[in-house]
């Protein structure tokens, strides 16, 4: 499918396609159609753990860590970690073949968690499970704080819109 139309979007435009929450396979049907570059929210947990395909394989990384982590946001945090850095492995021969222009995967924090220290804790946790992943900061007080230093410890930020009130 190169030829597609987001091949085409990519060859003849500055616009580039991202994909949402995918599963491993959906990441490789998505580069397939022109895709470069994926994000993941916190609901993905939610989406593999009822998915018909992944199911088994989220909740054999999910029995995994509730072997070695007894705290429940730390749970929820390395589950969704592990089970995003199954897809960022798909999306890393983008990457190292673009040299770090495409191929990154973002991975967003706890959404009930936000001050500045949380975020920074969670985005340089994430960013341990491979060099394609990007931290997905939302930009309000707190997140632009956190960005600010991400920035200067030189972490790939995607900077993300309030999604709803609370943030504000």
């Amino acid at each position: 499918m190169v030829n597609g139309y987001f091949h085409r979007v990519r060859t003849l435009t500055p616009t580039r396609f991202w994909i949402n929450n995918v599963t491993r396979d959906e990441a490789d049907i998505a580069m397939d159609a022109g895709a470069v570059g994926c994000t993941q929210n916190p609901s993905y947990v939610y989406k593999m753990l009822t998915h018909n395909i992944e199911k088994d394989y989220a909740f054999e990384i999910l029995n995994k860590v509730l072997q070695t982590t007894e705290n429940n946001d730390l749970v929820q945090e390395t589950l969704q970690r592990e089970l995003v850095s199954g897809v960022a492995t798909r999306f890393l021969p983008l990457w190292e073949k673009s040299n770090g222009k495409y191929g990154y995967v973002s991975i967003q924090g706890n959404p009930f968690k936000e001050d500045v220290e949380n975020l920074i804790r969670n985005a340089r946790f994430n960013r341990e499970a491979g060099p394609n992943i990007m931290c997905k900061i939302p930009a309000t007080e707190a997140g632009l704080e956190a960005i600010e230093v991400l920035m200067s410890e030189g972490a790939p930020i995607n900077a993300t819109e309030v999604m709803g009130v609370r943030q504000v």
